[in-house]
């Protein structure tokens, strides 16, 4: 009976043992079954997540090209009216056409930075402004160059205070300023600086003359330069010529009027020759 009972307890422990060492088998099929279907569940939210980027995606893409069609094709975006401002010496057709911009055109096809482009490639025009005035205005704002002084080289040419070519003196109109005589610059291009030193001594003689004294500026009719570099001031006045010489303007020129009025009162000005030194 003592063998039977041991034998059974013996089995019973055995089972007991194979039991136990079979759970950490179950639990971890149950830990990968687990992390399976985990995975499986992050997967499908990225899916999810893919599709409903997609879709919406989509719509935006159908949603752009929609508002697309109607800012490009709708009439109430096509230019009505162009304002042009600033001009006094450039036809407003000729501004116009140089920008490239037409009635009728959508306003959000017209490239502002390529029209000023266009603009300023004219010779008289200095700067200019383009501006969109949605939904169907246009503002062309132009600053010209203005004519300060005349270049003399075998034909008259308009020149402005920076002493770029605007154009050919009309025969017949009056002088915008002084006749530049003596200088030989080379480049006459119209809408280009002149690139002659005497030439810009001879501006700069005049920009100071119209800063300081502008009535003496009305009394200049010829400003001539010597080849080297000397500038003399021709007057109205009896032809009377002024030496200035090379440099200094800052110290000569405020001395014209005063030297003039008094030699007037003495009464010694005859047609010749004043000095400025």
């Amino acid at each position: 009976m003592r063998g039977v009972v041991g034998a059974s307890t013996r089995s019973k422990k055995t089972h007991a043992k194979a039991r136990a060492m079979s759970k950490p088998k179950v639990a971890t099929r149950r830990a990968v079954r687990q992390q399976r279907k985990k995975r499986i569940r992050v997967y499908l939210l990225a899916l999810l997540r893919c599709f409903a980027c997609c879709a919406a995606g989509a719509l935006a893409v159908g949603v752009f090209a929609v508002v697309k069609e109607f800012l490009i094709h709708h009439e109430l975006f096509e230019v009505k009216e162009i304002e042009v401002a600033g001009i006094q010496f450039v036809p407003e057709d000729e501004v116009r056409r140089v920008a490239g911009i037409q009635a009728g055109d959508n306003i959000f096809a017209v490239d502002s930075a390529v029209a000023r482009s266009k603009l300023i490639s004219l010779p008289r025009v200095k700067r200019a402004i383009v501006r969109k005035k949605y939904p169907d205005k246009m503002s062309i704002l132009v600053e010209e160059r203005e004519p300060f002084a005349v270049m003399l080289r075998g034909r008259l040419y308009d020149l402005d205070s920076e002493g770029v070519v605007l154009c050919l003196h009309e025969l017949g109109s009056s002088l915008a300023g002084p006749v530049i005589t003596g200088a030989v610059p080379r480049n006459l291009s119209f809408g280009k600086n002149l690139g002659d030193e005497n030439v810009d001594s001879a501006l700069e003689v005049l920009r100071k003359v119209r800063r300081e004294e502008p009535s003496l500026l009305r009394m200049i009719s010829e400003v001539h330069c010597e080849r080297d570099g000397d500038i003399s001031l021709i007057l109205e006045e009896g032809g009377l010529r002024v030496d200035l010489h090379d440099g200094d303007w800052d110290r000569k020129v405020p001395w014209i009027l005063p030297v003039l009025e008094a030699e007037r009162k003495r009464g010694t000005i005859h047609r010749g020759e004043t000095s400025s030194d």
